[in-house]
C-alpha cells in the first residue's frame, strides 16, 4: 500500500499510477451510447498520450513526497534539512575554511609588509596573504600568519612557501619553517552523516572510541585516527608503551590537547610529534602529545594517447594534473562525482593506491592510459601502491605530475 504506513513511506510507482488510471478510465460510460473506453497507455493513441502527461506529474509528486518524508531521517535527509536535523545532536555543518601557515619574512630592518601581501610556492599554484601588518625587526626577520586564498585542504610542506608575489622594497625573502595547517571544503552530506553517527560514540564504553569521537567533533578537524599501545613495550609502529597516539588534520592544537587530556584514561600517556602543555585544577602540568601527518611527496609519470581530439581539452594535460591533486585531497566527490563514491581520497595513514588514480585521470575525456608510474622517489619507477605509515600522508602537487601525450 502506497503512502504513510506503520513501516514508513512508500511512493506509488508510475506503473501503478498508470494501471490505476487505466482501470478508472475503463469505468467511464457514454450516457448516450452506453459504450465504455478501452484505455491503453502503452498504445500510440494520441488521447492516451495526452492523458499520460498529468499522470507523469502525479509520479513526480509521489517522488517529491518520498524525498520530503526522508528529510526527517538523518540517514536520508539532504542539504538544509540534514543541517537542521544534526543540530539536535549539537552539531553544525562545517563550512569551507582556508589553510594557514606561519612564515618568516626577511629583509631590511624597519620594512613594513602590509596586511594582504601575497606569497606562494615555487609554481605559484596557490597564493597566501599575510593576516596583519608586519615590520621586519632589528635582526632582519619577522614572523606572520598567512592564509591561503583558496578554500580547502591546501597543503604546504615546510619550506614550500618561498616566493614573494607582492613586491615590497626592503622585503627580500619568505619561507615557512613548519607545514601549513590544512583547511577544508564545505562538509558534504555524506561526511556530516558520518560525523553524526560517530558523535554518538562520544560517551562510548571503549576509551579509544570515546577519544576518537570527541576529537572528531573538535571544530575544524577534518581527519582523525586514534591508535593505542596498551602493552609494556614500544610497538611495531614506534608508539611508546601504555600510550594513545592520535593523528589529526585541522583543528587548533589547544582544543585537540584539551580533548585528549579530558578523555584519555589516567593510566595512559600520549605519543606524538606535537606537544601542548596543559594544567589541571591542581595546577599540575601535563605534556599532551599528538601528531600532524608528515607529508610524503608523491611523483607520477603518466603517458596517455589521445583517442578523440574533438573532446580532449586543449589544456587536457593541466586538467589531468588538477584532477589528480583534487582527487587525492577529497576523493571522487572533489571532482563532482557523488553517486557510489564516498571515499575521501588518500587520508593520513592510507596507502596511495595506484589503480584508484584512474578515476581522476579518466575524468578528463578523449584519451586512454598507456602507462602509469607512481612512487615516492623521483623519477618514479613503480606502478604499484605507495605505502604510508600511520602518521604519513601522500602529498600531491601538479609540479610533481608528468603527463606525456602521444
Amino acid at each position: 500500500m502506497a503512502g504513510v504506513t506503520t513501516t514508513g513511506f512508500e511512493a506509488k510507482r508510475l506503473a501503478d499510477i498508470l494501471a490505476d488510471a487505466q482501470a478508472e478510465a475503463a469505468l467511464i460510460v457514454d450516457p448516450v451510447s452506453g459504450e465504455t473506453l478501452d484505455p491503453d497507455f502503452g498504445s500510440e493513441d494520441p488521447a492516451m498520450q495526452v492523458l499520460q502527461v498529468p499522470l507523469d506529474g502525479v509520479d513526480q509528486a509521489w517522488q517529491a513526497l518520498q524525498l520530503v518524508f526522508g528529510q526527517f531521517d538523518p540517514t536520508k535527509a539532504v542539504g538544509a534539512a540534514l543541517s537542521g536535523l544534526v543540530e539536535l545532536n549539537g552539531l553544525q555543518r562545517q563550512q569551507a575554511t582556508a589553510s594557514t601557515a606561519i612564515v618568516t619574512l626577511t629583509g631590511t630592518p624597519g620594512t613594513l609588509i602590509p596586511a594582504g601581501s601575497l606569497v606562494s610556492d615555487a609554481d605559484n599554484e596557490v597564493q597566501w596573504a599575510t593576516a596583519i601588518d608586519a615590520t621586519i625587526d632589528a635582526f632582519g626577520t619577522t614572523s606572520v600568519t598567512v592564509t591561503s586564498q583558496t578554500f580547502g585542504p591546501i597543503l604546504a610542506p615546510a619550506g614550500s612557501l618561498s616566493q614573494i608575489v607582492t613586491p615590497v622594497p626592503g622585503w627580500a625573502s619568505v619561507t615557512n619553517a613548519a607545514a601549513a595547517a590544512a583547511g577544508r571544503e564545505v562538509e558534504t552530506d555524506t561526511e556530516l552523516r558520518f560525523r553524526r553517527a560517530r558523535s554518538t560514540m562520544a560517551p562510548a564504553a571503549s576509551p579509544v572510541e570515546s577519544v576518537y569521537a570527541n576529537l572528531a567533533n573538535v571544530p575544524g578537524v577534518t581527519y582523525v585516527r586514534v591508535y593505542q599501545n596498551n602493552t609494556l613495550v614500544t610497538d611495531a609502529r614506534g608508539i611508546a608503551p601504555k600510550s594513545v597516539a592520535a593523528v589529526l588534520t585541522g583543528g587548533s592544537d589547544l582544543a585537540i590537547a584539551q580533548q585528549l587530556l579530558a578523555r584519555t584514561g589516567v593510566s595512559a600517556g600520549w605519543f606524538g610529534s606535537t606537544e601542548v602543555t596543559l594544567y589541571d585544577v591542581q595546577n599540575e602540568p601535563y605534556a599532551v602529545r599528538f601528531s600532524r601527518p608528515t607529508p610524503k611527496t608523491i611523483y607520477i609519470e603518466l603517458v596517455v594517447q589521445v583517442t578523440n581530439p574533438s573532446v580532449f581539452p586543449a589544456d587536457g594535460v593541466q586538467q589531468i594534473k588538477n584532477a589528480i591533486v583534487a582527487y587525492a585531497q577529497g576523493g571522487a566527490p572533489a571532482l563532482g562525482i557523488d553517486d557510489g563514491f564516498d571515499d575521501a581520497g588518500f587520508p593520513p595513514g592510507a596507502p596511495v593506491i595506484a589503480s584508484r588514480l584512474y578515476t581522476p585521470i579518466n575524468f578528463v575525456p578523449g584519451h586512454k592510459v598507456i602507462s602509469l608510474l607512481v612512487d615516492d622517489v623521483n623519477p618514479p619507477v613503480s606502478a604499484t601502491d605507495v605505502p604510508m605509515v600511520w602518521n604519513e600522508v601522500g602529498f600531491f602537487t601538479a609540479a610533481n605530475i608528468d603527463v606525456t601525450v602521444m
